[in-house]
C-alpha cells in the first residue's frame, strides 16, 4: 500500500468520526437543522476528496482547482461589495489577492506540504465545529462570529496536532 493511500484512508477516517460527531450532535437538533448538517458534511467531504484526490493523483487538476478556488473568491468579494453599503473592497481585497497569490504558489508546492497543510486544516475546521457544538460555552468574538467557541478551538487544536 503506499502512502498516497494510507493518507486517503486516513482521511476518510477523519471523515468517518466527524460523521459520527455530526450524528451525535444532530440529536438534540430539529429536522431542519439535522438536514443542513449533513448537507454540510456532504458538501465538506465532496471538496475536501477532490482537492485530496486531484493533489495526490493529478497534479495540473489541482492547480487549475486552487486557481477556480481563487477565481470563485474573487467573485464573492466582488458580489459582496456589490450588495454592501461599506466598502468591503477596500479593505478585505487587498488582502485577499495576497492570500490568493499565495495559494496559487502553494499549489505548486510538493504533495507532502500540500498533503500535511491539507489534513491539518480541514482537521481543525472540521473539529473546531464539532467539538464547539459538543463542548463550546464561551464564546470567543460574538460580535464578528457569534459561532466560534473557545471550546471549539480547543478541540480543533488538539486534533489538528494528534494529525
Amino acid at each position: 500500500m503506499t502512502s498516497k493511500n494510507i493518507l486517503f484512508i486516513f482521511l476518510l477516517f477523519l471523515f468517518l468520526l466527524g460523521g459520527i460527531g455530526i450524528f451525535v450532535t444532530n440529536r438534540k437538533k430539529e429536522q431542519n437543522e439535522r438536514r443542513n448538517s449533513w448537507i454540510k458534511y456532504s458538501v465538506y467531504f465532496l471538496i475536501i476528496n477532490t482537492l485530496f484526490v486531484s493533489m495526490m493523483y493529478f497534479p495540473t487538476l489541482f492547480s487549475t482547482f486552487c486557481i477556480l478556488i481563487v477565481l470563485g473568491g474573487a467573485f464573492e468579494m466582488i458580489r459582496l461589495q456589490r450588495n454592501s453599503h461599506q466598502p468591503v473592497w477596500y479593505g478585505f481585497f487587498p488582502a485577499y489577492l495576497i492570500a490568493a497569490v499565495l495559494f496559487c504558489i502553494f499549489s505548486l508546492e510538493s504533495q507532502d506540504i500540500q498533503s500535511f497543510t491539507l489534513l491539518t486544516v480541514c482537521s481543525f475546521d472540521a473539529f473546531s465545529q464539532l467539538s464547539g457544538q459538543l463542548f463550546g460555552k464561551r464564546k470567543i468574538c460574538p460580535r464578528i462570529s457569534p459561532a466560534k467557541t473557545i471550546g471549539g478551538t480547543i478541540g480543533g487544536t488538539i486534533i489538528s496536532i494528534v494529525v
